[in-house]
């Protein structure tokens, strides 16, 4: 088979154990076989336009990224896992007779 199906297959199993789903889960979705799904994960199948089409709506991405046409875009978000020290507050402690020394000078 050209390398076209075997990449297309290896992209279909990532993507099915990405998700964590079996053969005949994926099979069922697509209406297919088990046999199906593992031959073209093999790259032993053609697949069908129609197929394609179901894959890519399952997976939810583009017939383009699934052929490898067009690159997948991945967003990663990451939690900033560094804690921020709290910032000290600063306390001035003024007499009472000279409050109003220090009122004036604010």
């Amino acid at each position: 088979m050209p390398t076209l199906y075997k990449n297309l297959g290896f992209k279909v199993k990532k993507l099915r154990e990405k998700i964590n789903i079996s053969q005949s889960s994926l099979a069922e979705a697509l209406g297919v076989d088990r046999v199906t799904i593992s031959k073209i994960e093999n790259g032993e199948r053609k697949i069908y336009a129609e197929e394609i089409k179901k894959l890519s709506e399952y997976f939810n991405i583009s017939s383009d990224v699934l052929l490898d046409l067009k690159e997948d875009i991945e967003v990663i978000i990451e939690k900033n896992t560094t804690k921020q020290k709290p910032k000290k507050e600063i306390r001035i402690s003024v007499p009472q007779k000279n409050l109003q020394k220090f009122k004036e000078v604010l």
